[in-house]
Parts: C-alpha cells; structure tokens; sequence
C-alpha cells in the first residue's frame, strides 16, 4: 500500500490475494503474487464455444449459400453449388506409396491420408482391414492382398 502498487477496494468483485515463497521464488529472491479466483468463478456464467467436429461443420456449410474465395475451401474439402467433394491432396500423397510397406510408420502415414477421406469412400475401412492388421502387436507377414489395397 506504502508504495502505491495496490490500493484498497470496496468492489464486490475483489479476490484475495497472497504471496507464494517456493524454492523456485527463493532462488529468484523475489515472493510471487497468487490470486484466488475461486470466489469469482463461482459468480461468473460461464460461456462455452465448444469447436465443432468435422461432420458438424460440413452440415453447417452444406446449407450455406454465399461464400467468399478463401471459404470454398475449407479443411480439404470443397464447397461448390451445395456439393461438398473432398479435394484429392491426401489421396495423390497416398499414391506416392510403393506396393510394399514394411515400416509401421509408412502404413500410419498412408492409413491416415485415406482416412481423412473416408467419408466420401464407400467401405474404405473394410478395404483397409488387411493393413490394420499389419499395425498390431504381431503383425503378419506383408502378402498379395495388402499390396492389392496399397494399389
């Protein structure tokens, strides 16, 4: 108060406030200032924006009309005349793989291209099932038909 850094309130808003001396400020060689805001969040109305999941926004911008340039596309999909298409990034980087993939990371990175586009890919997880199995604890030799879902 002495030296004019605080100054006392009448507000019911008002938080206490304590001084905190742990080994990191008594290395410092300066105390830290807490404030308890329990009090006032118990008063206070919490307002939420809680971001949404892909398919909520698609459902969202489907009904959507006007757009400007920089919206019509939009987490890699696009949006044209009420039609929502995927844009084919992730599935031309899934082409770059060769048949055979042995390291576990390549497979991830490959599942994770055509998962991202799974929406628009009728029965893509069943199609994918042989590499799944290639993710497990043990794993089955590389064969035939996870090289045909490769291709």
């Amino acid at each position: 108060l002495g030296n004019g850094l605080v100054r006392p309130s009448k507000s019911p808003w008002s938080c206490s406030g304590f001084y905190v001396m742990n080994a990191s400020e008594l290395e410092r060689g300066a105390p830290r200032l807490v404030i308890n805001y329990k009090p006032l969040n118990k008063i206070l109305k919490w307002i939420r924006y809680p971001l949404l999941n892909k398919p909520d926004l698609i459902k969202r911008l489907n009904n959507a009309t006007i757009f400007f340039k920089f919206d019509m596309k939009f987490l890699g999909y696009e949006i044209f005349q009420g039609t929502i298409t995927t844009i084919q990034r992730s599935l031309k980087f899934a082409d770059k793989f060769s048949n055979e993939i042995k390291d576990k990371t390549q497979i991830q990175r490959l599942l994770g291209c055509v998962n991202y586009d799974a929406d628009f890919i009728p029965n893509i997880r069943i199609i994918c099932a042989p590499l799944y199995s290639r993710l497990r604890k043990n794993p089955i030799t590389w064969n035939d038909e996870m090289s045909q879902v490769v291709m």
